[in-house]
């Protein structure tokens, strides 16, 4: 006999639209476990959308803000967010769905949200923006986010998975040590690579379909000899304080020592024969 079916156990919420958030509030309230799932990671900026405006010409967002608050405070909520649906299947208890989380790339429980991180990246889009995702501090539910789309084709194609793209555009902003210490992570020999590697990164580079490919083995060469060549004093490194001490050191020959070693043999050898006499 098959069990009765639960189906208030467990509810998902697919989509931050303003039914699905009252719905999700409204069953948080009443105890029921429930996952909101949404593609976007703000919904702050979601629901500020000119289609769900008050008649009275204010913003969904700032007039149901409270609500979205007591949402994400709501110790029965999940808030998925970026996420999506890989498959929902029917069974005998019920719905069975897969869902994905779509990593962030940033720690939480660390980011206070500064924007200092925009300022520093050295990685730009088509559009000349930033891809690192930094609304305000109004953004709920307050996360920073990387907008990876997909693995970089240069990436996807270098045998050891080299974060080119990453290493190209630090050399760019003229930060090398730190392009040389990206590379290193997964390749230990960046100027051998850099002179006898194929390079299969350069043949899946899109910018040859435009004019020429970026020459990224030329760049890791170029990284690795601009900074073995031009080292720079290690602060980090604590110095040592040497002590100055008069040591006495003598490290004999092995030939001395078999002739002092004979010599005393025959001066044994003199002194018995003296007494013997």
């Amino acid at each position: 006999m098959k069990r009765p079916k639960d189906r208030l156990n467990r509810v998902m919420v697919i989509g931050a639209t303003p039914s699905g958030i009252a719905a999700t509030n409204k069953l948080g309230e009443l105890g029921i476990p429930v996952t909101l799932i949404d593609s976007e990671p703000d919904l702050d900026k979601k629901l500020n959308r000119n289609e769900w405006r008050l008649e009275s010409g204010v913003p969904l967002n700032y007039a149901h803000r409270p609500g979205l608050i007591r949402l994400l405070r709501n110790p029965q909520i999940n808030c998925v967010m970026p996420g999506k649906i890989k498959s929902i299947k029917h069974s005998p208890q019920g719905f069975r769905v897969r869902m994905k989380q779509i990593p962030s790339f940033i720690n939480s429980t660390r980011c206070i949200q500064c924007g200092r991180c925009v300022e520093v990246c050295p990685v730009e889009t088509l559009d000349g923006k930033k891809p690192i995702v930094l609304n305000s501090r109004q953004s709920l539910p307050g996360k920073t986010f990387i907008d990876k789309r997909r693995e970089p084709l240069c990436q996807e194609s270098c045998p050891l998975g080299v974060n080119a793209q990453g290493y190209v555009a630090l050399a760019k902003a003229g930060r090398y040590e730190e392009a040389l210490r990206l590379i290193r992570r997964d390749n230990v020999l960046p100027a051998v690579c850099g002179r006898i590697c194929t390079h299969p990164c350069e043949v899946a580079c899109r910018r040859g379909e435009l004019d020429a490919p970026i020459a990224i083995r030329d760049i890791k060469r170029f990284i690795s000899d601009t900074v073995d060549s031009d080292p720079r004093p290690d602060t980090d490194t604590p110095k040592l304080q040497l002590r100055s001490e008069k040591l006495r050191l003598s490290v004999p020959d092995l030939r001395v020592l078999s002739l002092l070693r004979i010599w005393r043999d025959m001066d044994i050898s003199s002194q018995f024969l003296k007494k013997k006499k």
